[in-house]
C-alpha cells in the first residue's frame, strides 16, 4: 500500500531549460498571432498543430515497414459496389423463415458465410477511410494509420474465411493450391501472418528495422512473403458479393437444375 495522502498533490518538478524555452517561444507565438487579430481559438488551434513533431522518414519506416513511402490511397470505394452488402445476413435469415432452408450444415455454413461477407466488406470501406484520411492529412498522425491497418487485416481474414465457407457451398474440395501464387494463396499467406503474428514476430518475419509482419502500401496490402493489390482486393470483395447474392436465397438454389461436374 502506498503510504501518504491519496490526495495530497504531488508537487510539481522544476521546469527544465527547455520546457522554459518552448514555453517562451509558444507565447511570443502567441502574441504574434493575436497581434495579427487572429482570435483565441484561432490561435490555439495553430500553437496545437505547431507542437507536434515532425518525423523524418527514416524514423516513419521504424514505425511501418515503408510508411515514408505511403502517399496515396488507391484502394477504390465500394460503398455502393452492391445495394446488399450490408443486408446479405439479414435476407438469409428472411429467405429462410418465408422461403426455403437449406439441409444442415450447409444452412450453418451459408449463414457463417453471410456473416463474413458482410464483415469483408464493412471492413475494407474502415481501412480504406482510415488509409485516405492519413495520407490527406499529417504524417505523425500515425494513429490513423495503424487503425488502417487494424481494418485491413480483419478485412483480410473475414475474406479468407468467406472462401473457405463458399467452397463448401460450390461443392470445391479447394480453391487454390498452396504456392501456386494465385490471389487466394496470396491471401492465405497474408491471413497465416495475421493469425499467427506472434510466432512469425519471433521467427524474423518482417523486414529490417520493421515492428510489424503485415503493412500497407501505395499497391496494397503486404506480409514478408506476399503482396495483395488494390486492384485485386477488388476483385475479391466483386467475388463475395457474387457468392453472397448467390447463395442467400435457398429455395431459388435448390431448384436449379443440377449438373454434375465432368
Amino acid at each position: 500500500m502506498p503510504h501518504g495522502n491519496p490526495g495530497r498533490a504531488r508537487e510539481a518538478l522544476p521546469e527544465s531549460g527547455l520546457q522554459r524555452d518552448r514555453r517562451r517561444r509558444e507565447m511570443e507565438k502567441t502574441s504574434e498571432l493575436r497581434c495579427k487579430g487572429v482570435s483565441r481559438k484561432q490561435s490555439s488551434a495553430v500553437m496545437e498543430e505547431l507542437s507536434l513533431i515532425r518525423f523524418s522518414s527514416g524514423l516513419l519506416d521504424t514505425f511501418s515497414p515503408y510508411l515514408a513511402s505511403l502517399t496515396e490511397c488507391n484502394f477504390i470505394d465500394m460503398a455502393t459496389y452492391d445495394s446488399q452488402c450490408r443486408h446479405w445476413v439479414q435476407n438469409y435469415l428472411l429467405n429462410t423463415t418465408f422461403r426455403g432452408r437449406y439441409p444442415d450444415p450447409y444452412h450453418q455454413i451459408a449463414m457463417a458465410y453471410m456473416r463474413r461477407a458482410e464483415a469483408a466488406f464493412q471492413e475494407y470501406e474502415l481501412g480504406r477511410d482510415s488509409l485516405a484520411s492519413y495520407v490527406a492529412g499529417r504524417r505523425e498522425a500515425v494513429s490513423k494509420y495503424f487503425s488502417s491497418i487494424y481494418h485491413f487485416e480483419q478485412f483480410i481474414a473475414q475474406a479468407y474465411q468467406a472462401y473457405m465457407l463458399l467452397r463448401h457451398l460450390l461443392g470445391e474440395s479447394c480453391l487454390y493450391k498452396a504456392g501456386d501464387k494465385s490471389e487466394l494463396d496470396r491471401l492465405n499467406q497474408i491471413y497465416n501472418h495475421i493469425k499467427h503474428s506472434d510466432s512469425k514476430l519471433v521467427s524474423g518475419a518482417f523486414p529490417e528495422n520493421g515492428t510489424m509482419s503485415t503493412w500497407l502500401t501505395n499497391g496494397g496490402v503486404h506480409c514478408q512473403s506476399a503482396e495483395l493489390t488494390c486492384a485485386e482486393a477488388v476483385e475479391i470483395l466483386e467475388d463475395i458479393a457474387n457468392g453472397a447474392n448467390r447463395f442467400g436465397d435457398p429455395e431459388a438454389v435448390l431448384k436449379e437444375p443440377y449438373t454434375e461436374n465432368v
